[in-house]
Order: C-alpha cells, then structure tokens, then sequence
C-alpha cells in the first residue's frame, strides 16, 4: 500500500471522538501524508519534534534517549502516533546501520512510552 492509500486508510479508520493526535515523523514520507490528511479531517495534529519550531507551532519537544519535554501536555491529545525512526533508505545495511535503525524504533518508542505513562491522563 502507497504512503497515502496508508493514510486515507489510518483516517477514516479514526474514531470520530479522536480530535487531537500526537505525532512523531511528521517531515517523513508515511508522517507528511497521514499529517495532511487527518488535518483535512478536521483533526488537529500536536507534532512531537526534536529540533525548534516556528514560534506559535503547536510542537512537542522531545529528544528520542530521554522523552519528551513537558509530558504533561499529552493530558491534551486523543491519540499518539509514533513514525518516527533512521531512515531505512538512507545507505547500506550493513551492521552499523541495522543496530541505528533498530536502536532508533526501539529507544525512541521506549522513551515515547514512558512520557505517556507520566503523563495526568494519557491518551
């Protein structure tokens, strides 16, 4: 499936009670379609990111090792979406690359989940 038969799929498959999504990997392939199409939708979309921001941008920042910022404001969103990751495109796979591609989905999601778990009242 395209990236952006993927993402018609993800948002019509939303519940209509989820109106404020979290996302990590919005500048990425799967993150920029699925962004654009929930925000069509009417979601409002709170991107998790790791460097700045425009001022007034609705972000989250997070560094993947150690979580985010202020996990408080996940108490805010329905939903959290995590594409985030090395891009497996990038180069060879050879065993430097798999352990950074592995280590970024892992790591990151660890940290991810537990910002969530801190957070009043996760999503």
């Amino acid at each position: 499936m395209c990236p952006a038969s993927a993402a018609n799929a993800t948002a019509a498959a939303a519940p209509a009670s989820v109106r404020t999504v979290a996302m990590t990997g919005t500048t990425g392939l799967v993150g920029t379609a699925l962004t654009a199409r929930l925000q069509r939708g009417g979601t409002n979309v709170v991107r998790i990111v790791r460097g700045r921001s425009a001022p007034g941008e609705n972000v989250l920042h997070w560094d993947p090792a150690s979580g985010l910022a202020d996990p408080e404001r996940l108490s805010s969103v329905d939903a959290v979406v995590h594409l985030a990751g090395e891009n497996i495109a990038a180069g060879r796979w050879n065993d430097r690359q798999k352990q950074r591609i592995r280590d970024s989905r892992v790591i990151g999601t660890r940290s991810l989940v537990q910002s969530i778990s801190r957070s009043r009242r996760p999503p």
